[in-house]
């Protein structure tokens, strides 16, 4: 069987989407599985490459920044048809559903296509962001057009148990609930990064992973780690923000001497180096980075916003904290640095449930017979 993965990105310095990634590895490693990818074309990419085993089509597009941050594919449709004669995908998985390249459903459907779509999130209904402009936005697409495109594809994954009543709510009938998963077997591979141990030196290293967008809610990361700093000298702060916007980070690094800020890297020897990662996003689906930290028994502090709270039990495997407030991300981290005890007990409780209900081990089967079905 050949399953076609359409994602806006595909593991790139400038664009993650790491969902989509490690869903394309995870299937590809199965007996009889051929997995092509069709996603959009970012600057220094190439139209078309081999990602370990994975054939993956770029296109063309126009970014419309943050806080959108949303890539535009002009004729989509017809670029879809092309690649579509050249490979001949069995079945077709969507991954997702608030991004532009959503709409692909409606045109396979056209094209008599068998069509899964995945979720973490339903923009609009349970999903914000700081701009309100934008919120006005996708709260009438989510009502319009975003639910035709629900509604028209053959099933829908949500990628959370919290989407289940927001998806009745919106008429969904044909949904399944399967997790975004963690693969354990790279993981248990990963080394520690060399130039990250060194930097951290005997400290505590507080680790934020993700883009320098508003909705990650990085400036108050930034804000928390400047007040920390001026009281604590046994904490490092190191932010991870890929490469999308380079002329930030290094202003960023200008101003911010004490932290050391990085481009993209590869996530597992960057956890394995971390003692605490930190979230305060806005708002959020499932955050990969969660999952992945609390895999590597990294102590997460995230805000509680989309699947966070269903994951992080406050005080056990993690810390949560009420979004847009640097002072509760402030405290959070003290608390865990300041008390070893609970620190140490937080990092060791992380990854019990990541194991037991996010191991792509056990989730691939899941999604490969809801595309087979």
């Amino acid at each position: 069987m050949k399953i076609c993965i359409i994602s806006p990105n595909f593991r790139e310095p400038t664009a993650w989407m790491i969902s989509a990634y490690k869903t394309a590895l995870a299937l590809a490693k199965k007996k009889g599985i051929e997995v092509v990818v069709i996603t959009t074309k970012t600057k220094g990419s190439k139209a078309f490459e081999i990602v370990e085993g994975v054939r993956v089509h770029r296109l063309s597009c126009f970014y419309i920044p943050d806080p959108a941050n949303i890539a535009i594919v002009p004729f989509l449709g017809a670029h879809l048809w092309k690649i579509i004669r050249k490979e001949k995908p069995d079945r077709f998985l969507v991954n997702k559903y608030m991004f532009y390249t959503s709409l692909s459903v409606l045109w396979l459907k056209l094209f008599g296509k068998k069509v899964t779509l995945q979720t973490d999130t339903f923009p609009g209904y349970c999903w914000f962001g700081p701009s309100k402009l934008l919120n006005v936005i996708i709260w009438i697409y989510t009502r319009t057009l975003g639910l035709l495109v629900l509604r028209m594809a053959d099933n829908v994954i949500l990628l959370h148990e919290g989407l289940i009543e927001p998806a009745r709510n919106l008429g969904i009938k044909r949904f399944v609930v399967i997790h975004n998963g963690v693969d354990f077997d790279s993981i248990r591979k990963a080394k520690p990064a060399k130039d990250i141990l060194k930097f951290r030196g005997s400290k505590i290293l507080v680790t934020y992973m993700g883009r320098l967008d508003d909705v990650k809610g990085y400036k108050l990361a930034l804000e928390a780690a400047k007040n920390i700093g001026k009281k604590k000298r046994d904490v490092k702060f190191l932010f991870v923000c890929g490469d999308k916007y380079p002329e930030l980070r290094e202003k960023l690094q200008k101003e911010y001497k004490f932290i050391k800020f990085a481009g993209f890297r590869d996530p597992e020897p960057i956890w394995k180096a971390t003692d605490i990662h930190i979230l305060p996003s806005y708002t959020e689906g499932l955050p990969n980075t969660v999952l992945e930290a609390m895999a590597n028994n990294v102590a997460v502090i995230a805000t509680k916003v989309g699947a966070v709270p269903y994951i992080i039990k406050d005080g056990k495997n993690g810390i949560l904290i009420d979004k847009g407030s640097a002072k509760g991300l402030e405290s959070a981290i003290l608390k865990l640095v300041d008390d070893r005890k609970l620190l140490n007990g937080v990092k060791k409780d992380s990854r019990i449930i990541i194991e037991a209900e996010f191991n792509w081990k056990k989730l691939a089967d899941k999604v490969l017979a809801n595309l087979s079905s």
